[in-house]
């Protein structure tokens, strides 16, 4: 079996697909319980765009999948409509992933219900998450991850137009007191979070990001 032994490989730590209908891995991926005969994938990058597949794995057998990766730091997932935080419930060490990419995703979940799952991810150092429905509250988003994921420096996320700013500061709270985190925004999709060392690079480039 291609798929036993490419995942069984010990020297195999990045994996990235761009799953194609007429190659037949969409057929292949629907068996993902592969991976589910109790036998950790040692894998620490996970790339999956399933743009292609005329039919995804369930919710289920992706979930399983997630369920048997000890070692992710990374995970990249593209027009993933049925991904919800369940899945990133299922990652059995979150505190390890320091990026997370989800992109093109149309599931029920807003970004901010994901979020209680994502502050899980106590290392995470770059986030994107693209769902196609808009952000209409960026703060809701980056207070909880400010405070839960402390080593989080950028994020990326699909704001309305409306909810554009140039700057947000989250301010420590009673549960998780902490010093206020300025985020600069520019009115892009791109977040930065502000550091001494954010400001120097930025200030020997001409610029300054406060």
């Amino acid at each position: 079996d291609a798929w036993r032994f490419l995942l069984r490989l010990p020297a195999l730590r990045s994996l990235s697909l761009d799953v194609d209908r007429e190659a037949g891995f969409a057929a292949d991926l629907a068996a993902l319980e592969l991976w589910n005969d109790g036998q950790a994938v040692r894998l620490t990058s996970l790339s999956l765009d399933w743009s292609s597949m005329s039919h995804p794995p369930s919710l289920l057998q992706f979930t399983s999948l997630l369920e048997c990766l000890h070692d992710l730091r990374q995970l990249r997932l593209q027009s993933c409509d049925d991904v919800d935080r369940t899945a990133f419930l299922a990652l059995p060490r979150p505190e390890l992933l320091e990026e997370l990419h989800v992109g093109a995703s149309q599931h029920s979940d807003r970004v901010v219900d994901v979020i209680p799952a994502i502050a899980r991810m106590r290392r995470l150092r770059h986030a994107s998450l693209e769902w196609n429905a808009p952000v209409d509250d960026v703060e809701a988003i980056l207070q909880p991850l400010s405070h839960a994921c402390p080593l989080l420096r950028t994020v990326a996320l699909n704001v309305k137009d409306s909810a554009q700013r140039a700057s947000i500061v989250v301010s420590s709270t009673s549960e998780t007191p902490a010093a206020a985190v300025v985020w600069r925004g520019g009115f892009g999709r791109d977040w930065t979070r502000l550091t001494e060392l954010s400001e120097c690079c930025a200030a020997s480039a001409g610029t300054r990001l406060c």
